[in-house]
């Protein structure tokens, strides 16, 4: 048995697997020596995955999810195989502890870099502890991160002002003062901010005439295409989305029309005094995905 400990935007992740992880060069700076996990993983290889029970709730071929009552099984299905080579099973109400099953023919390449992570479901663990992994990058400006979301990317070559960390895919932490880092899924994982940022402000690429403050529905549009979440579990969904929603009560969102021209100094005079560095409300704080459970139905709907 091995065991690792990694910490991704300050959650402790233990994992437990039967045979060595083949990632080591994503991973290396996520390696933590803190103790008291926040959530713990079970890796277990086996000769054949059993049918999952209850009922399909998912339309990708890929990464199909079944729910039985509140367990869930997500699955990780390389199309070229005629069945999936990794299975994550989970309680909607205990999602601190993680089954995970891998075929143990796929385990060399299914427990290698992107495809563990998909397989281990990281982005509903992150999700379950109020953390939003989505597509987008990050930077920073003054020790304080700024979330970016630009189309195309090769716009984010254009920054001055701001320093670019990481892009492809961010964790962004909203269980206290919210905050930024990169994740081992990125495009440039290796070389990721382990230690989160304090994000300071969220700026959107637009047509907007000058840099302005985006309207809160606008923003909310934006972010929520961004997420690394989909609509299977209404529960799940439900949840990302009021965690979206504060994030943009909370984080100033700022619509640029040209990365190439944003300059710090613009930046701070588009994020109100008042906005800057505020925490959750302390009835965010204590409410967790049980308190949101609104539905127990399965949508036939995934992004």
């Amino acid at each position: 048995m091995k065991s690792y400990l990694y910490s991704v935007c300050g959650l402790r992740i233990h994992i437990d697997s039967d045979y060595p992880l083949q990632d080591e060069r994503t991973l290396g700076p996520f390696l933590s020596s803190e103790h008291n996990p926040d959530v713990y993983l079970k890796l277990t290889p086996v000769q054949k995955l059993s049918h999952p029970e209850g009922i399909a709730c998912s339309s990708d071929p890929a990464y199909p999810v079944w729910r039985s009552g509140d367990l869930i099984t997500r699955c990780s299905w390389d199309q070229t195989r005629p069945y999936p080579h990794f299975c994550a099973h989970y309680d909607l109400h205990n999602p601190s502890q993680i089954s995970c099953y891998v075929r143990q023919e796929c385990w060399p390449w299914a427990t290698r870099e992107m495809n563990l992570w998909n397989g281990l479901q990281m982005n509903y663990v992150l999700l379950h502890h109020r953390r939003l992994m989505m597509n987008a990058a990050y930077g920073e400006s003054n020790g304080a991160g700024i979330l970016i979301f630009s189309a195309p990317e090769r716009n984010l070559e254009k920054l001055r002002d701001i320093h670019l960390v990481s892009r492809g895919k961010v964790c962004v932490r909203l269980d206290g003062v919210p905050a930024v880092s990169g994740v081992f899924l990125g495009d440039h994982a290796e070389n990721s901010q382990v230690n989160a940022l304090p994000l300071k402000a969220v700026v959107v690429e637009s047509q907007a005439g000058s840099i302005r403050q985006m309207d809160s529905e606008k923003a909310l549009h934006v972010i929520s295409g961004a997420l690394c979440v989909d609509r299977a579990i209404a529960e799940e969904w439900q949840m990302a989305m009021w965690l979206t929603e504060a994030l943009v009560n909370i984080v100033p969102v700022i619509a640029a029309p040209d990365l190439g021209t944003l300059q710090e100094s613009q930046l701070r005079a588009a994020v109100p005094k008042e906005n800057t560095q505020k925490d959750l409300p302390e009835s965010q704080k204590t409410h967790s995905l049980r308190d949101h459970l609104v539905s127990k139905r399965c949508h036939s709907v995934s992004d």
